[in-house]
Formats: structure tokens, sequence, C-alpha cells
């Protein structure tokens, strides 16, 4: 029996969807203006940007650009918490971030790249009031199991201890 549960365990390790992180670098995108902008299982929505596209010739291949400020917010298309890992941002403008539980960060925006390594957020808000850049932007999606897998595993578990405390008596 305990041979068996060792087995299970390790192919369902194995076979398990791991998580990865992705960068949203909007790459290939040339002057793209709806909202929200999908990148990577990720949405960016913009709030009160009165003008944002993104330039495919910037940063060795693109970046979005606001003007006059403004507010955008990043989530998960599938609505699963994420990690916030990083951004690289650039321009005339004071910044803010926060996420939904409470993590904030607030600085003039330069050239550089910010690590902040924000983990389980389900949004992050950019709060702008002058002329940025924005670019890659590192998430990593959190894996959440799904009920039905997790009850057929279950069952199978139940079954073969069954199966087996059957096969002893």
């Amino acid at each position: 029996m305990k041979g068996t549960i060792a087995i299970l365990a390790f192919f369902t390790i194995i076979f398990s969807n791991p998580s990865s992180a992705v960068v949203i670098d909007f790459t290939g995108v040339n002057d793209h203006y709806s909202n929200p902008y999908q990148e990577d299982g990720f949405n960016i929505n913009r709030h009160n940007f009165g003008h944002w596209h993104i330039h495919s010739n910037y940063n060795d291949g693109g970046a979005l650009f606001t003007h006059s400020g403004g507010d955008l917010r990043i989530t998960s298309i599938s609505g699963n918490p994420f990690d916030f890992t990083s951004f690289d941002i650039w321009g005339t403008s004071h910044i803010v971030l926060t996420s939904n539980l409470g993590d904030t960060l607030i600085g003039a925006s330069n050239i550089g790249t910010y690590s902040l390594n924000w983990s389980n957020v389900s949004w992050i808000d950019f709060t702008s009031n002058g002329n940025m850049y924005l670019d890659n932007i590192t998430l990593n999606e959190t894996s959440v199991p799904e009920p039905a897998s997790l009850a057929l595993l279950g069952l199978g578990l139940a079954g073969l201890g069954f199966s087996r405390r059957k096969k002893t008596s």
C-alpha cells in the first residue's frame, strides 16, 4: 500500500502543471489601443488614461506608453492569484503601485527596473501623474488545483486502499 501511494504521489508531482513566470513585453504590437490589452494570460485595463498606446519599436521590442498620467490595473485572465516580481519603467511621472493585499510602492520614475516580489495578489494598480513607459512586467500565476482533479485523485486512492484491504482479508 505504501509503495502504491508513493508511486501515485510521484506521478502527481511529475505530471502536475507547474506555474512559470511570464514577461509582458508588448513585443510585436503596434499602436494597440484596445482595453483591456491581453498578453500571456493577463489583462491590463486602463481606468483614467487620457491616451495610451504601445510603441512597438521602443526598448528592443515594445513598451506601453501613457500620456499625462492615469491609472491601469493588471489582473490574471483566469482570476487566479499571481506573483508580481518586477517591471521596467522610465518617464517623467511620480508613480504609486498598490495591490489588493495592501502592498505599496511610491516613487518617482526614472529609468530602471523595480524588483518587488509581491506574492499571491489578485490585482496590481499603477497610478502615475505624468508620461511613462512601462515594460518587461514579470508575473507568475499561482497554480490552483481543480476540485474535480483532487476529487478523482482522492477516489482513486480510496479505491486502491479498499481493494488492497479486500485482498489481505
